[in-house]
């Protein structure tokens, strides 16, 4: 029967054979667990970098869609405030529009000499602009169609 014991026997060559045939064998595992670890090393670097840019992208999406669900909260209360100012508008128009109808409603003097009445005629003529003014400043209907 053969022995598998490396260090068995008294023979100093066969003890120095012995030991570096362990050493080569050690060597080898040194080298091939060193390069396993540096595989290793190798791939968790891979797979941090990875994770990384996938986190990074989930935060840039979730900004964006953060970002978006202000924007449209932002664009609803502006148009809201769009909307409450179109109807302020409407509220001063008609207002004014009644203004420019009472003052159309109202009768200048009839007509006179201009020589001797020149107020008579400018009342006349102030009647017709402020009749024009409601026509073409809000576009109210003249006092003459009303």
């Amino acid at each position: 029967m053969m022995n598998l014991d490396p260090l068995a026997g008294d023979d100093p060559e066969t003890l120095a054979d012995a030991f570096d045939r362990v050493a080569v064998r050690l060597d080898k595992l040194a080298k091939r667990s060193r390069r396993d670890r540096q595989m290793i090393a190798a791939g968790l670097v891979v797979v941090a970098v990875v994770g990384g840019l996938v986190a990074w992208v989930i935060v840039l999406t979730l900004q964006s869609s953060s970002q978006t669900t202000e924007l449209k909260a932002d664009q609803a209360a502006i148009a809201a405030g769009v909307a409450q100012q179109h109807r302020q508008a409407a509220t001063e128009e008609r207002k004014l529009c009644v203004s420019f109808g009472k003052l159309a409603a109202l009768k200048p003097p009839a007509a006179g000499d201009p020589a001797r009445e020149p107020a008579k005629v400018f009342l006349q003529g102030l009647h017709v602009r402020l009749d024009e003014i409601g026509a073409d400043v809000v576009d109210c209907k003249p006092a003459s169609g009303q």
